[in-house]
């Protein structure tokens, strides 16, 4: 089933339901949700602060570039850790940009739409250039709230595909909820945590253990059996 949003100068936000096991525009079914969680432990020796990144979508159609955004960030005291809880669903956005304090702000999003693959059509209405209007995927994180997760520049009478993954990249960087980042930036010194292969695709349930700096300062350990 595909789910089709018109992106309108007066509609800012909308969301499309999908799973990321029906994220092709033939799936005709929707699986089950499966719930994941990443649970961070700072053996580091020092308090720090966390972001959880998505890996950018395939996309096709919109703006040439991608933008990744920090999803989720949490502050662990050394010695403590944190769960970051979400599912198999992704939800399809589109919004308004904003800067705020000299750092792109967006606009909350909630899950309204129906379960389903999506494609996001755009109208003939917004500004030539745009710099404003962006569309792509958000994912909920374990307080039910949607938070960006990655974007395109939208155009005028475009249609934007979007493939996520379910991988994620665990940094000690402090970022913003939503703030756009270079994620090249960030993941060569991350952990990367992969529920699409290898042992994560069984493992539903993965320990990131930071233990100091550089690009060997992480263990990772996944587990199976996670049901909620």
């Amino acid at each position: 089933m595909r789910t089709m949003l018109s992106l309108l100068l007066t509609l800012t936000c909308a969301v499309a339901h999908v799973s990321a096991q029906a994220s092709s525009a033939s799936s005709s079914s929707s699986p089950s949700t499966i719930y994941y969680r990443i649970t961070i432990s700072n053996e580091s020796g020092r308090d720090g602060t966390y972001s959880v990144f998505l890996q950018p979508p395939e996309v096709t159609g919109g703006g040439s570039d991608v933008f990744a955004h920090a999803w989720v960030t949490a502050f662990v005291q050394t010695g403590g850790s944190v769960d970051v809880r979400t599912t198999s669903d992704w939800y399809a956005c589109t919004f308004e940009m904003r800067v705020v304090n000299d750092a792109p702000t967006l606009i909350e999003v909630l899950p309204e739409a129906t379960a389903g693959a999506y494609e996001i059509i755009t109208g003939d209405d917004m500004p030539n250039p745009n710099e404003e209007y962006l569309v792509g995927l958000g994912k909920m994180n374990d307080l039910g709230v949607v938070t960006v997760a990655a974007s395109v520049l939208a155009h005028n009478m475009d249609s934007v595909m979007v493939v996520p993954a379910m991988r994620f990249y665990v940094s000690a960087s402090e970022h913003m909820a939503g703030e756009i980042v270079g994620l090249e930036s960030v993941a060569g010194e991350a952990a990367e945590v992969d529920f699409g292969g290898g042992e994560g695709r069984v493992g539903r349930f993965a320990v990131v253990t930071h233990t100091g700096t550089g690009m060997g300062a992480w263990d990772i350990s996944y587990e199976a059996g996670l049901t909620t």
